[in-house]
């Protein structure tokens, strides 16, 4: 496996967090980081072993073994030291449980901080159930609500299809309009189901140079954002999700992504305000389309 760009030494990395239970989130960071052509940066506990690093990087390796693989020692707190790896790193990769109902270090109040603080995109990669079908279906997950935060998530979600040759589906949740007066009168559901359509439409809008030759698929889903998402997830090779600044993550949209990373079952990318501009997915989506 090789990455598209063919520069690696001197960019970005893909940074990965190397935990006792992380082997298949170094096995998606080094595919990752191949796929786009960019080194592995594997962060370690400052006290971990000489044979401990090697068999990580040794792993990696086995994935692509031209990747060229960095060492980061870390000491103290896990937020502090992931909030400073994410401001030389491309992408920021964290391990997690394999069965549901995450632990809540892991379950969202880590990587949703870090996406909405930190300087790049986060993906919490749960480990696979060992002896059940792995396989994935082909296509890459993306919710939108057309709030600000949709922007950043969508090019990202955008990148990802187009870097892995995989159709997008584009997940709206939608409820009944509220009663427009005091007889409980309510806009009928083709109405409503047509504004969810057009909040799609919007969204994609600025994109549409670049959707020519990726299938797209609006799904829309009568209930709330989390449910929507986690029941179009299934089998998803990727799923993505928007979340605002620090100062905006609200407690609702906080229960929203950790349900979100608690129900999906394959990598979650957590896309801030920071992390992936929209300006800076045009930029990378044209040159890519360019090559």
């Amino acid at each position: 496996m090789r990455g598209q760009s063919g520069t690696r030494h001197g960019s970005a990395p893909v940074a990965v967090h190397v935990t006792t239970t992380s082997d298949d989130a170094v096995d998606w960071a080094a595919a990752e980081a191949s796929i786009r052509g960019l080194p592995l940066r594997l962060v370690h506990p400052v006290d971990a072993t000489t044979e401990a690093l090697g068999a990580v990087a040794s792993r990696a390796r086995a994935v692509d073994r031209d990747l060229p693989v960095e060492i980061s020692r870390v000491s103290g707190p896990t937020l502090p030291a992931l909030l400073r790896e994410s401001r030389t790193a491309a992408l920021l990769v964290l391990g997690a449980p394999a069965a549901p109902g995450l632990t809540r270090h892991r379950s969202g109040r880590t990587p949703l901080r870090l996406a909405a603080s930190g300087a790049c995109p986060v993906t919490v990669v749960r480990a696979l159930a060992r002896g059940t079908d792995q396989r994935s279906a082909p296509r890459v997950v993306v919710g939108i609500d057309g709030a600000p935060s949709t922007g950043p998530a969508l090019g990202f979600a955008v990148r990802a299809a187009r870097g892995r040759g995989l159709p997008l589906t584009v997940v709206h949740a939608w409820s009944a309009d509220a009663p427009a007066d005091l007889e409980g009168v309510c806009a009928p559901r083709v109405v409503t189901e047509a504004g969810a359509l057009r909040v799609v439409d919007r969204a994609l809008a600025p994109w549409r140079e670049n959707l020519l030759d990726l299938p797209v698929t609006a799904d829309l889903r009568h209930g709330d954002a989390a449910s929507a998402l986690v029941a179009a997830s299934g089998g998803a090779a990727l799923v993505v999700l928007g979340v605002p600044g620090r100062r905006r993550l609200t407690g609702t949209l906080r229960s929203v992504g950790r349900r979100v990373l608690a129900g999906v079952a394959g990598p979650v990318a957590v896309i801030g305000p920071e992390g992936h501009g929209a300006e800076e997915s045009r930029r990378g989506l044209r040159s890519a389309s360019s090559r």
